[in-house]
C-alpha cells in the first residue's frame, strides 16, 4: 500500500479549496465531481505536492460539525482484495465498499474503520496517480 491522499470534510468545496490554497499554495491540479451518494468531491494537489480530497455533503456533515475535518487517509494498492483482507484480519471493519468510484476512474475502493482511524483503500489504476 502506498499513501495517496488525506480526506478532509468541508462545509463547502469552494470555501475549503480557498482555505487550502491560501495555506498551502494554489492547486496545480483540481478535479471536482458529484458522486452517486450526492457528495461533492474535489481532489487537488498543492504547489508543494500534497494531495487532498475535499468532501462536502450530508454524509460528512457530522465530522465538521464535531470539529473533525481531517477524517481519512487513503492508500492505493495493486493488491486490493489481499490488502482489504489484511485490514479486516487486523480488526478493521468495512464501512463502505464500491466498485465504481466517480472520482477515481471507476476503480474499486473501500472505507475501513481501524484502531488508527478510517482508511480508504483505493485500487491502483493504469493512469499515474
Amino acid at each position: 500500500m502506498k499513501f495517496h491522499h488525506f480526506g478532509i470534510a468541508v462545509k463547502s468545496i469552494a470555501e475549503g479549496r480557498a482555505l487550502v490554497e491560501s495555506l498551502f499554495g494554489a492547486a496545480v491540479n483540481c478535479v471536482i465531481v458529484r458522486d452517486a451518494d450526492g457528495l461533492e468531491l474535489c481532489l487537488l494537489t498543492t504547489e508543494g505536492g500534497a494531495t487532498m480530497e475535499l468532501i462536502s455533503g450530508k454524509q460528512v456533515e457530522r465530522f465538521w460539525k464535531d470539529g473533525v475535518y481531517l477524517y481519512h487517509a487513503c492508500y492505493q494498492t495493486g493488491n486490493f482484495e489481499q490488502d482489504l483482507e489484511k485490514l479486516q484480519k487486523n480488526g478493521g471493519t468495512v464501512m463502505k465498499q464500491t466498485q465504481h468510484s466517480a472520482l477515481f476512474g471507476n476503480r474499486r475502493l473501500a472505507f475501513v474503520f481501524t484502531e488508527i482511524g478510517i482508511i480508504e483503500l483505493l485500487e491502483s489504476g493504469a493512469e499515474k496517480d
